[in-house]
């Protein structure tokens, strides 16, 4: 097709101009493609490198995997895990690992670390309620003091799950004394309530759950008062002593009437003249520390406690306010939920 002298390689536009004008337009073309080609080639694995390299950087299995294996072969690691938030809160990377969150504020603890180091670990491994329940209670203590000195909200706000709530539902009945020293009261959420109606062994007290729930279905009681009704039936039912004293500083916390003999009745017609009854009224009057027989409302000076209460937990100063309120002992005791 070419002549012999013409055999070469053709390395330049100007080349084809000059030596084969008769096939001009055929390695115009040639030379064209041949350089997209080659574009296309280049730009394409500039971006496989790109790719490849940021990948490496944030795929969360690699950083789970090499933050978990660095926490396992050092005992002194706090700057790691300062660094590792830096890197987590830059890529904004959401820790899933549970060692990672367990040792990680295992480590923090041990070590004494300040408030911000927990906050930026807190922020950095997205915990939640479920994380922070499972923890050791010292641990868990450590880790509510260094968030209130800081300011950082451990929990969702409402429609969210209430941990006072759901420490006395997961039965760590230690949590709610602890918890209580930070919040002045539980608040009411529709999950919880849900988890409780789901999660109560009604037949321990001899109760159908179409009865159990006939309360509310009929009207005659709030969601509410129900929740708090279940409550009390749900730790009688677990048969724990650290339950009922759970429920006696939950009651100690809330401006609600107390839950009375003639109420049960009301709303539990089946449960009437059944030794149930009988343990679920002594079960209240142990909670409470009175006889209640019938609807009464809370004293004067229960009242000025869950105000009060509210007042220093809203200031984030529960936990230290009480004592810079220079009251007798026994109103400092009054006002922690002690008597």
């Amino acid at each position: 097709m070419f002549p012999a002298g013409e055999r070469r390689f053709i390395c330049s536009q100007k080349n084809c101009k000059k030596r084969l004008l008769g096939f001009r337009k055929l390695f115009d073309d040639l030379h064209s493609d041949e350089l997209n080609r080659l574009r296309a080639q280049q730009n394409r694995f500039y971006r496989m490198n790109a790719r490849n390299t940021q990948n490496d950087k944030i795929c969360p299995s690699c950083m789970n995997s090499r933050i978990t294996n660095a926490l396992k072969k050092t005992n002194r690691s706090e700057k790691f895990i300062r660094q590792a938030c830096k890197v987590m809160k830059l890529y904004k990377f959401a820790g899933k690992n549970k060692f990672i969150r367990q040792r990680g504020l295992d480590v923090l603890y041990l070590q004494k670390a300040d408030s911000t180091a927990v906050r930026d670990f807190l922020f950095a491994m997205d915990f939640g309620e479920g994380h922070l329940l499972s923890l050791f209670t010292d641990v868990f203590k450590y880790v509510l003091y260094h968030a209130n000195c800081v300011g950082f909200n451990l929990w969702s706000p409402p429609p969210g799950l209430d941990p006072i709530n759901s420490s006395v539902r997961c039965r760590m009945f230690e949590k709610t004394a602890t918890l209580l020293q930070y919040s002045d009261a539980p608040r009411f959420c529709e999950t919880s309530y849900e988890h409780m109606k789901l999660d109560i062994n009604c037949r321990r007290l001899g109760l159908s759950e179409d009865a159990l729930r006939m309360p509310v279905d009929n009207g005659l009681t709030t969601r509410e008062r129900h929740f708090l009704i279940l409550q009390i039936f749900d730790v009688i039912c677990a048969e724990s002593s650290d339950g009922l004293k759970a429920l006696q500083l939950l009651w100690r916390s809330m401006p609600h009437p107390f839950v009375n003999l003639d109420e049960l009745t009301f709303l539990f017609p089946a449960l009437k003249d059944t030794p149930h009854m009988d343990e679920i009224h002594n079960c209240v009057k142990y909670m409470t520390g009175e006889e209640t027989l019938v609807y009464e409302p809370r004293k004067l000076k229960h009242y000025c406690r869950t105000t009060i209460r509210k007042g220093l937990s809203e200031s984030r100063k529960l936990s230290t306010g009480i004592g810079e309120l220079r009251l007798p002992p026994s109103l400092q005791s009054f006002l922690r939920l002690e008597s």
